[in-house]
């Protein structure tokens, strides 16, 4: 690897005391040179309005320089990396320096072309933001490239600390969801450290389906010139992902839904992006959108919490649900931090139970109980809390709980607000038609971070056993879990 170090420039006072919001926009500027399209590319920006743009595609330093220029004269403001050269097409970071700070960048040696790492100090929080160009073309040796250069980021994501925010932009090429390198991206694993979550929440088979065609993003037109694809818009190439689990309340947080494939109206596709009207944009801007690449940028919002970093509260989880016969119910939460003490009440926390599932949307109001926790949780020890008619084991004792009178088919969530709940959870248990019914559940314990995604909620973080089983794992028993990686 190549290793550049930037001198780390702290914020000014005032940026330290309020949240940052900010748009992450990907770009594959095509074989960007810095000699034409340059007012194109200007009307692009000016309009969609980047607060940090990652670019593949851009030649030279020279060219990196050019499209610096670009931006502080389409808004102002702005910084870039350092330039790194890795043949004719390379990446490049551009960030406003009122949004944040570049600590370092690195280059991480993939084929065909290296993936860049950028690491940023948005608010206190440290994110490291990724840009991806991967192999292109269909076929099968082409996603057998893209799938190894998707593992070895992986690897070099499952490296790093516990907790660590990042965001993964770029010219993926990949042309459905089933495909091995888009799965190695979020794919559950023993090390999750580095696993991924798309953005955009339209996923299946892109190429060359209507289904898919607000969020195409390749190619802007149907004439072929200037080096790029033509064909019209009807693949989803750009992508952005963030870790797994990225809205967890404290230090960055994704802006549910902002995912955009900008100028694209849903009505394009297979034709040009100026053809007759686009409601997305002005004439203007598909024009530009048209001339610029054969790409459409992609943008996501963010926002940065500030004093950003792993909060108490995150450093609880739902360790163990139980629903056994008659009353016998009880959660188990665990405090999976190394050394720090977690006060239940400040900030204060909440157990919360919404019954029959509530699959179709579970909100701020319709729950049907909520109970207010209290005392504290030492490192590493867990607390029950229990059904009112619960008989526990001998050696373990727990607190009543309404929230406990869940019976196989409930959803039970740990949150730090009772007036909207649901929006502000910090872990779930349950999802779907009775899936706990007569069941144990225990979190593996190569888990340590919540779970807020409802509709993804993923069962292989747990094991489970039969009712009135109330010893999960080999070793552990009610109100002790483990945790192979501890929090630092």
């Amino acid at each position: 690897m190549r290793k550049i170090q930037i001198l780390f420039i702290l914020f000014l006072a005032s940026s330290l005391y309020s949240n940052t919001n900010f748009r992450v926009m990907s770009y594959n500027a095509l074989n960007f040179d810095g000699t034409s399209r340059l007012s194109d590319f200007q009307t692009v920006f000016e309009n969609s309005e980047p607060d940090i743009l990652i670019c593949q595609e851009i030649k030279s330093e020279a060219a990196s320089d050019v499209m610096l220029n670009i931006l502080n004269t389409a808004i102002g403001g702005y910084a870039r990396a350092a330039f790194v050269y890795d043949g004719d097409i390379n990446n490049m970071l551009y960030y406003k320096t009122s949004i944040g700070t570049l600590i370092s960048q690195d280059e991480i040696n993939t084929s065909p072309r290296d993936i860049s790492e950028y690491v940023m100090n948005i608010d206190g929080s440290t994110i490291r933001f990724y840009s991806c160009h991967l192999k292109a073309s269909d076929g099968s040796s082409y996603e057998a490239e893209r799938l190894a250069a998707v593992t070895i980021l992986r690897s070099h994501l499952n490296a790093l600390p516990t907790g660590t925010e990042f965001i993964i932009a770029g010219d993926m090429n990949f042309y459905t969801s089933s495909e091995n390198g888009y799965q190695k991206f979020i794919a559950y694993e023993e090390n999750n450290i580095g696993r991924a979550e798309d953005l955009c929440s339209e996923v299946g088979s892109w190429h060359n389906s209507a289904t898919y065609a607000p969020v195409h993003s390749q190619s802007t037109r149907v004439e072929n010139f200037g080096s790029g694809a033509s064909g019209g818009m009807d693949d989803k190439f750009d992508f952005i992902f963030g870790n797994y689990g990225i809205n967890n309340g404290s230090g960055i947080e994704y802006s549910s839904s902002s995912f955009t494939s900008y100028g694209n109206d849903g009505a394009h596709f297979n034709i040009s992006i100026n053809t007759g009207t686009n409601s997305a944009v002005s004439a203007i801007v598909a024009d530009a959108l048209y001339y610029a690449s054969d790409h459409l940028p992609v943008y996501a919002d963010f926002v940065s919490i500030s004093g950003g970093g792993v909060t108490e509260e995150t450093n609880l989880i739902i360790s163990q649900y139980y629903e056994g016969a008659s009353y016998n119910k009880w959660i188990e939460l665990t405090n999976i931090h190394i050394s720090e003490e977690i006060d239940l009440a400040n900030p204060q926390l909440y157990l919360v139970l919404y019954s029959n599932e509530n699959a179709d949307a579970p909100t701020n109001s319709n729950f049907n109980s909520i109970n207010l926790l209290t005392g504290s949780i030492s490192a590493l020890n867990s607390v029950l809390y229990q059904h009112v008619s619960a008989i526990l084991p001998s050696y373990a004792s727990g607190t009543i709980a309404s929230a406990c009178n869940f019976n196989g088919d409930d959803l039970v969530i740990l949150t730090t607000s009772n007036l909207t709940p649901w929006d502000s959870r910090i872990d779930i248990v349950g999802n779907g038609d009775s899936w706990g019914e007569n069941t144990s559940f225990c979190r593996k314990s190569s888990i340590n971070m919540g779970s807020q995604n409802f509709t993804l909620f993923n069962w292989d973080e747990y094991t489970n056993t039969a009712v009135n089983n109330a010893i999960v794992g080999s070793t552990e028993r009610l109100g002790e879990h483990f945790i192979d990686t501890p929090l630092p």
